[in-house]
């Protein structure tokens, strides 16, 4: 990992928490670390925002991604990011060493199947006709035409296929971890890094929008000036004008004047948008560094101040708020967590 100089210490970890050796992380290994806020986590470290690739588990790769993250964020705010990352492992270690050490079994592996062996055809030995005896010449007759014998279709009994074997899912073994400061920081962490890339796509977003407005604003003035329409045309001179011998003109004028009010108004109202988006980027960035200033209070203030359900409940709340469905979106019902 070239973006800090912990390689080795995080690669150990991943080793530690990976008990059954699978080389990636299952929910099942994360809960010594999170509890029931596991699968959030594992869907995080999972995620493409986090540079995965969303396949269920979390990799080495995607392990050291978010301790990456980590380290460009808070030299970003200004502070130490090795030293932030190095107090993030310690306080993940003796978390894990205080977990009871489940044991986890390996993942199953599909059974193997051969393809069924395809038996040569018998070759049957032709049938010898004794020869005819030779009879004596007689008048000719029109030869008679035999009817082609057809051969019955050889029925072949059905192959039975043996029944596949499905491979037993692994039983996942419930780990409840109580609330502590290493858990709440550690979750706290993902949910800020989530907030600040969901505000910055959306800014992203909302640029490429006012680029192609921009683009088109300036396709339609091209085509109003071709039409003759300058900046000083008013739509009250083309409606006296239409009323005149250049009537058509005046109606093609009039249609290309609207069309370039229209696209002006549009870029005007996307670029409000990106200014609000912006806006909010800067908001989520300075709350996750004051977020990280709140993490440095004792452990008594912390766990009192946020729990990791809190965390969850408020960042759902961010995202549906930078993110609202659209029109064309039924919002969809979410299922009440497992307790």
């Amino acid at each position: 990992m070239s973006e800090n100089t912990h390689e080795e210490e995080i690669k150990k970890f991943f080793n530690d928490i990976d008990v059954n050796g699978s080389g990636s992380l299952e929910v099942v290994e994360l809960k010594r670390l999170f509890g029931k806020n596991a699968e959030t986590v594992a869907a995080e470290l999972d995620g493409i925002g986090n540079g995965g690739n969303g396949d269920g588990v979390v990799s080495l790769d995607e392990l050291q991604s978010f301790f990456n993250n980590i380290k460009a964020n808070t030299d970003a705010a200004g502070k130490d990011g090795e030293a932030a990352v190095k107090k993030a492992l310690k306080g993940l270690r003796v978390t894990l060493e205080k977990a009871p050490k489940e044991e986890v079994p390996p993942p199953a592996e599909a059974p193997v199947e051969e393809a069924p062996k395809e038996e040569a055809p018998k070759e049957e030995a032709p049938v010898e006709e004794p020869p005819k005896e030779e009879e004596a010449p007689k008048e000719e007759e029109a030869p008679k035409e035999e009817a082609p014998v057809e051969e019955a279709p050889k029925e072949e009994a059905p192959v039975e296929e043996a029944p596949k074997e499905e491979a037993p899912k692994a039983e996942e073994e419930v780990v409840d971890i109580p609330d502590n400061e290493e858990t709440n920081k550690a979750a706290l962490g993902l949910q800020n890094l989530k907030r600040k890339k969901d505000a910055k796509a959306k800014v992203d977003a909302k640029r490429a929008e006012l680029q192609a407005l921009a683009d088109e604003e300036k396709k339609i003035e091209a085509e109003a000036e071709a039409a003759g329409v300058t900046d000083q045309t008013t739509e009250a001179e083309l409606e006296e004008m239409a009323s005149g011998p250049e009537a058509d003109k005046a109606a093609t004028m009039l249609q290309s004047l609207q069309r370039k009010k229209e696209a002006i108004k549009k870029v005007e109202a996307k670029k409000a948008e990106l200014a609000a988006a912006e806006q909010e980027v800067t908001k989520e960035t300075t709350e996750t560094t004051e977020t990280t200033e709140t993490t440095e209070k004792p452990p008594e203030d912390l766990a009192s101040a946020v729990s990791p359900r809190a965390q969850i409940a408020a960042a759902k709340e961010l995202d549906e708020k930078l993110n609202p469905p659209t029109e064309d979106e039924a919002p969809v019902a979410e299922a009440p967590p497992a307790e």
